[in-house]
């Protein structure tokens, strides 16, 4: 079996998109927001891992 970080980094996007559906990551800071719409950014978690529980609900958004 070939060893592989796609495991790996499957567990980190989920963890990072749960903390984004949570609203708990680190905002991007005003002076890189058009850097960001151009190229992206990876929002970091701004919380402890146990505050992404799954039983916690997830904000709504407005629209």
């Amino acid at each position: 079996m070939e060893a592989s970080d796609d495991a790996f980094d499957a567990v980190v996007a989920a963890l990072i998109a749960r903390a984004h559906a949570l609203r708990a990551t680190h905002p991007v800071p005003p002076a890189r927001t058009a850097q960001a719409r151009r190229e992206g950014w990876i929002a970091l978690p701004a919380t402890p891992l146990t505050d992404l529980d799954p039983t916690r609900t997830v904000a709504s958004t407005p629209g």
